[in-house]
């Protein structure tokens, strides 16, 4: 058998870690014409990716992939594994900083409009948790009051690997991402560890031809992508519980219910933040450390500028 884990890919002047998700897609737009076409039922015509500035701020937001058409449209495209009802408020976070690196500063104050693409915005699940195979979920349903004078409206596509599913007829590429991934899992709970298991869900990929072009292309980094992801999805796990500890034990000591949930949401959220920022600058050795560790996270909190 070949050895596909040979050659690295150029790594370049990238400041963050591409998912295996963004990576698989934007190496070739043709592939994310496909999928945008199998999930909209349009033909995007020409895609562009657009070049965003880089600051601290979008670095912890950043979502998986943002691209232009030539109708007018900027898409949103994020893929997940694990759930959060919150994703239409962080979609309006990400419509805003990309409005906000497109228009003049000055021009919302001027008098004639300004005309703005489209947004859409697709959230590609395949965590574990029972989804139907595709539902929306809109800004409005966290709102305290029904009404308001705002709307995101997120389409959630569940690219867990079934074939009865529209999906993956429609779109090879999507298709064989989810059967790779879903290879992953299935070869992790017979019980290899988790480098085997990508390893050989690779070079059963290119035995099935499935994706094979491309993991036999970058074999070797989607190996280290998916350890990347991996990791961060458990230093993310931790995060959340350690949030939860903290806030429980504030509430104790406190002696108030609402103790609780203020202590939770604080200790969660500044965590969250300090995470989402060492996980997309790839610093996952720190992102782990800190996840269990009250000391570290303290020192990282000040080296970042965390409050």
């Amino acid at each position: 058998m070949k050895n596909h884990f040979t050659r690295p890919i150029p790594k370049g002047k990238r400041k963050y870690k591409d998912s295996l998700f963004r990576h698989l897609l934007t190496e070739d737009l043709m592939r994310l014409q496909e999928l945008y076409h199998a999930v909209s039922g349009k033909d995007p015509g020409r895609i562009e990716l657009p070049t965003l500035q880089e600051d601290a701020f979008f670095n912890e937001i950043r979502n998986d992939i943002v691209f232009l058409t030539e109708t007018r449209l900027i898409v949103f495209f994020e893929h997940q594994s694990t759930w959060s009802d919150n994703l239409p408020l962080r979609f309006l976070w990400y419509l805003a900083r990309c409005y906000r690196e497109d228009v003049d500063p000055k021009a919302p104050y001027r008098k004639k409009r300004i005309y703005l693409r489209t947004p859409e915005f697709y959230l590609f699940y395949n965590g574990k948790e029972e989804m139907p195979e595709r539902f929306t979920v809109r800004l409005s349903d966290s709102f305290l009051t029904p009404g308001g004078g705002a709307e995101i409206i997120v389409t959630v596509i569940n690219v867990n690997y079934n074939e009865g599913f529209e999906i993956f007829r429609k779109s090879a590429v999507i298709a064989g991402y989810s059967r790779f991934t879903a290879k992953v899992r299935e070869l992790e709970e017979q019980g290899l560890d988790r480098d085997r298991s990508i390893k050989n869900s690779i070079e059963w990929c290119i035995e099935n031809d499935i994706l094979s072009d491309y993991m036999k292309k970058y074999g070797r980094w989607v190996m280290e992508m998916m350890t990347f992801e991996y990791d961060a999805e458990l230093a993310m796990a931790a995060a959340r519980e350690d949030g939860y500890d903290d806030g429980f034990a504030d509430g104790e000591a406190k002696g108030e219910a609402r103790g609780e949930a203020r202590g939770e949401a604080r200790g969660e959220g500044r965590l969250s933040r300090l995470m989402s920022l060492l996980l997309k600058s790839g610093k996952t050795d720190e992102a782990t450390a800190a996840a269990g560790d009250d000391e570290i996270r303290q020192k990282l909190y000040k080296k970042y500028g965390i409050t």
